[in-house]
C-alpha cells in the first residue's frame, strides 16, 4: 500500500475496495462480492444506494426525493431527473434537450429533439411503430410507420378519433364504431373541400347550407345540389350537364343530354317538338298535307299501319311524332282562328 493507493481486503486477502489517487478511480467489489456504496442521512436511514450486484442506482425513499442534477461548463443546470415529481427534464441555460436511442450498431432509431420540438423514431432500417395497449395489454392504437397507417379500435374497442376546437367543442368525429364521420357543431359548420394534386377544389360539401358541388379542372362548379332550395343543377362551366341511368348490366336505359335537350329512353331519342313554335320552322302547307294523305293514307312523318305491324312500334318516339303533329294543328287553328276575325271585321 502507497500514499497514493489505498487496497482493504477480505478475510482471505483478496483486495474487495481500491482506492487509486493516480487514475482518480473507486473500485469496491469482485473476488466474490458484490460492490455496493450506500449513503445514510442523519437518522441512519438508506438514501443512496449504488448496487453492484444488480447494477442498480437507488436514490431517495426514507422521506427524501432522488434527485440528479447535471450541470454544464457555468455550473447551470441542463438535466434534471427529479423523482419527487417523475420527471426528466433536459435542457435550457442555452442547451437543447435531445433524447437519442441508438440501436446495437450505434444508428439513431429514436430521437426527441427538444430544439425543433420534434419525435423522429424509426429509420437506419427500422420501422418506427407506436403500440398503445389498454388495462389488459390488448392493443388499441397502432401507428405502423412501415405502411404509414393509423389503426384504431379493435381487441373491444372502438376506434374513434375527436377533434376539438380551442374551447374544447367536438367539431370533427369519426367514429369506428359505428362507422360515421361527423364535422361540424359546437358553433361550427362543418365542410369537406377534396382537391387534386394542384390544389384546386374538385367536390365540396358545405354544412351550412347542405350544398355539395362539384367542379371541372379549372375549378367552375358542374355539378350542383342545393340543400336549402332543393335544386339540382348539372352542367356550365363550360361543360354539358348529362345524366345516364343504367340497368343491372350496366346498360343506358335514360340518357338526357344537357346540350341538346334530348331524353334517350332505351335507345331512341325524346326530344320535344318545341321547335315547331320557332320563328323560322317550316310548318307544311294543309294542301301539301292533303296531297300526302291522299297518297300515302297517313300522316306525314308518322309510320303507316303496315310499318308498325312489320317493324313493330317505338312507342317513346312515337309520343314525340304525335306531339309534333298536335303542335302543327294548334298553329292551323290559331291560323285559321286569324282569317276568320280578319274576315269578320271587313
Amino acid at each position: 500500500m502507497s500514499k497514493s493507493r489505498i487496497e482493504l481486503t477480505n478475510d482471505a486477502g483478496q483486495a474487495t475496495i481500491i482506492i487509486n489517487a493516480n487514475t482518480a478511480n473507486y473500485a469496491a467489489g469482485g473476488d466474490g462480492t458484490e460492490g455496493d456504496i450506500t449513503l445514510r442521512n442523519a437518522n441512519g436511514e438508506s438514501v443512496v444506494h449504488i448496487d453492484g450486484g444488480d447494477a442498480n442506482l437507488h436514490m431517495g425513499g426514507e422521506g427524501a426525493n432522488g434527485d440528479i442534477r447535471l450541470m454544464n461548463a457555468d455550473k447551470q443546470m441542463t438535466i434534471h431527473v427529479d423523482g419527487g415529481a417523475a420527471n426528466l427534464t433536459a435542457g435550457g441555460a442555452g442547451a437543447q434537450g435531445d433524447v437519442v436511442l441508438n440501436d446495437e450498431n450505434g444508428k439513431t432509431t429514436i430521437h426527441i429533439d427538444g430544439g425543433d420540438a420534434n419525435l423522429h423514431i424509426g429509420g437506419e432500417g427500422h420501422n418506427a411503430d407506436v403500440i398503445l395497449k389498454d388495462a389488459n395489454g390488448k392493443t388499441s392504437v397502432y401507428l405502423d410507420g412501415s405502411n404509414g397507417n393509423i389503426h384504431c379500435g379493435a381487441e373491444g374497442h372502438n376506434g374513434d378519433i375527436r377533434l376539438s376546437d380551442a374551447a374544447g367543442g367536438l367539431t370533427m368525429h369519426l367514429d369506428g364504431g359505428t362507422g360515421n364521420i361527423k364535422a361540424g357543431g359546437a358553433g361550427h359548420d362543418g365542410d369537406l373541400i377534396i382537391t387534386n394534386s394542384k390544389g384546386t377544389t374538385r367536390v365540396e360539401l358545405e354544412g351550412h347550407d347542405g350544398q355539395i358541388k362539384a367542379c371541372n379542372g379549372t375549378g367552375a362548379v358542374t355539378f350542383h345540389v342545393n340543400g336549402t332550395t332543393g335544386s339540382v343543377v348539372i352542367g356550365g362551366g363550360a361543360s354539358d350537364g348529362e345524366i345516364y341511368i343504367k340497368d343491372n348490366k350496366g346498360q343506358d336505359t335514360i340518357f338526357m343530354d344537357g346540350n341538346t335537350g334530348e331524353i334517350n329512353v332505351n335507345g331512341s331519342a325524346l326530344k320535344p317538338a318545341d321547335f315547331v313554335f320557332e320563328s323560322d320552322y317550316q310548318l307544311p302547307q294543309l294542301s301539301e298535307v292533303d296531297a300526302f294523305i291522299q297518297e300515302h293514307k297517313h300522316l306525314p312523318n308518322i309510320p303507316s299501319a303496315g310499318e308498325m305491324k312489320a317493324q313493330g312500334l317505338d312507342l317513346n318516339a312515337f309520343s314525340m311524332q304525335l306531339l309534333q303533329k298536335v303542335e302543327e294543328l294548334t298553329l292551323y287553328v290559331i291560323e285559321q282562328q286569324k282569317m276568320i276575325e280578319a274576315l269578320q271585321e271587313r
